[in-house]
C-alpha cells in the first residue's frame, strides 16, 4: 500500500513507516444519539408530527436528506423519482419525493448552477406528475420529524460509494448516476415487515456505533 510494508488482520491496516507501526481502520462515524434523541422530546414535536401525517395522509413518503452541494447528487434523486413514476404509474399520486437540503457549506458557481438545475427538475417532474392537491416532489431547507409512537417501517437506498454502505447491510445499494435503477419502487414496494425489521436492525447499528464507540474502538 502506498509502497509501503503492511499487514492485514482482523479490519485493521498496519503500516511500516520510519520503523513505527501505524494503524489504520475504516470506521464510518454516524450520529449523535443523544442529540436526536434530545430533539424528539421537544415540546412542539407532536404539532409537527400531526401536520406532517396530514400533509401527506394517504401517500408513501421517499425522504432525501442531504447537503445542497455539486457532489450529493440530488439532481440524479430528482431523475429516479421521474423514471420511477413514469415506469411504475401505480405510484402517480401516491408517491412523493420530499427532498431537504442542507444548507451549502461554501460558495461558487459549481452552486449556483446545481440550485438552479434542481429547481428546473422539480418544476419539470411536477407539472408533468401533478394531480389536484398532489405534486410529486418538494425541496425544503427545514427539518423533518417523526413520531417515536408509532412502528418504524423506513427502508433505506444510499450509494454504494459512499462509507457507511457496508454498515447499513439492510438497505438497497445503487450506483447513483444509474437513474434507471429499480430500487426506489423495490424500496416502496417491499412488505411492511420486512421495512420494519430492517429499520430496526439499522437502527440498532446507529445507536450504538456513534463516535463513543469509535473513539474507544481505534485508541
Amino acid at each position: 500500500m502506498l509502497g509501503l510494508e503492511y499487514q492485514s488482520k482482523r479490519g485493521y491496516i498496519g503500516l511500516e513507516y520510519c520503523r513505527r507501526m501505524v494503524g489504520i481502520k475504516i470506521m464510518p462515524v454516524v450520529v449523535h444519539m443523544g442529540q436526536i434523541e434530545s430533539v424528539l422530546s421537544l415540546a412542539d414535536k407532536e404539532w409537527r408530527v400531526e401536520e406532517l401525517q396530514q400533509q401527506f395522509e394517504g401517500e408513501t413518503v421517499l425522504l432525501g436528506v442531504d447537503d445542497m452541494d455539486i457532489f450529493k447528487g440530488i439532481n440524479m434523486k430528482l431523475l429516479a423519482m421521474e423514471h420511477m413514476l413514469s415506469q411504475y404509474p401505480n405510484w402517480q399520486g401516491r408517491a412523493v419525493l420530499v427532498q431537504i437540503a442542507n444548507p451549502a457549506r461554501g460558495r461558487g458557481r459549481g452552486l449556483h448552477a446545481i440550485q438552479t438545475e434542481i429547481q428546473a427538475s422539480c418544476e419539470r417532474i411536477n407539472e408533468q406528475f401533478e394531480q389536484p392537491g398532489y405534486e410529486p416532489i418538494g425541496v425544503s431547507g427545514s427539518e423533518s420529524s417523526s413520531d417515536s409512537n408509532l412502528p418504524k417501517k423506513s427502508m433505506l437506498v444510499v450509494s454504494a460509494f459512499i462509507g457507511c454502505s457496508p454498515s447499513l447491510s439492510g438497505a438497497i445499494r445503487i450506483n447513483p448516476w444509474n437513474v434507471e435503477s429499480e430500487a426506489l419502487n423495490d424500496a416502496i414496494s417491499m412488505a411492511e415487515v420486512k421495512k420494519q425489521l430492517r429499520h430496526e436492525k439499522h437502527y440498532r447499528y446507529v445507536s450504538t456505533h456513534d463516535v463513543a464507540y469509535w473513539s474507544r474502538s481505534f485508541m
